[in-house]
């Protein structure tokens, strides 16, 4: 039924049920319904419903439902459901509902639902939502991509910490701050603009008067 080590596990550990050790450790681990370690773990973790890690993890993590990690990831993370890092997360992330990380996201992140971290890098493509103050890289939402700060500053807030460099698509593309590059959308809004905005309703804030608000296409040279 069930497996427990008080302190570190390396090498092979496998339980009907569940899995977990006290300590961290290196090897394979494998629940039926769960696997967790408290703390730092190198190589494969798979849980039936739920993969936890209470440190950092290196490696590939597998979970039918949802997985979370207290330390930073790098590797490859599949769940059926959420995926969370309270660090920076590097690699390769595909989860049915949500992804959220305390640090970066890097190089690739789908989510059926939405994606959020105080810094996306790499490709993100969500069915919902993408929401962050700084992107770089492919940002691709079905309904909305919000470049804005997570911290909700002071309406008058100039809006330096809000950054976008790359190209996103959306229904909605957000960018309370500056964008460098393309949007693709329905309606298009940056605060400034180093770039093209293409959809039926395209607003740069800081553009002159003219060009604030135009169809099809807006442009803009400015530098955030």
């Amino acid at each position: 039924l069930g497996l427990g080590v008080g302190g570190r596990v390396d090498g092979i550990a496998i339980g009907g049920l569940g899995v977990g050790a006290g300590g961290g450790g290196s090897g394979v681990l494998i629940g039926g319904l769960g696997a967790g370690l408290g703390g730092d773990f190198d190589g494969l973790l798979i849980g039936g419903l739920g993969a936890g890690v209470g440190g950092s993890f290196r490696g590939i993590a597998l979970s039918g439902l949802g997985s979370g990690y207290g330390g930073d990831f790098s590797g490859i993370s599949v769940a059926g459901a959420g995926i969370g890092v309270g660090g920076d997360a590097t690699g390769v992330f595909v989860n049915g509902i949500g992804m959220g990380a305390g640090g970066t996201i890097r190089y690739v992140a789908i989510a059926g639902f939405g994606v959020g971290a105080p810094r996306i890098e790499g490709a993100a493509v969500a069915g919902g939502t993408i929401t962050t103050p700084q992107a770089r890289g492919l940002m691709v939402a079905g309904a909305w991509l919000r470049i804005r700060d997570l911290e909700r500053r002071r309406p008058d807030d100039d809006g330096s910490r809000v950054r976008f460099e790359g190209v996103g698509v959306s229904a909605f593309n957000q960018v309370l701050g500056h964008q460098q590059g393309l949007t693709i959308g329905i309606i298009n809004y940056a605060r400034s603009l180093s770039g093209l905005q293409v959809g039926l309703l395209n607003i740069v804030r800081d553009n002159p008067p003219a060009r604030r608000a135009l169809p099809v296409v807006n442009w803009g040279t400015g530098r955030g």
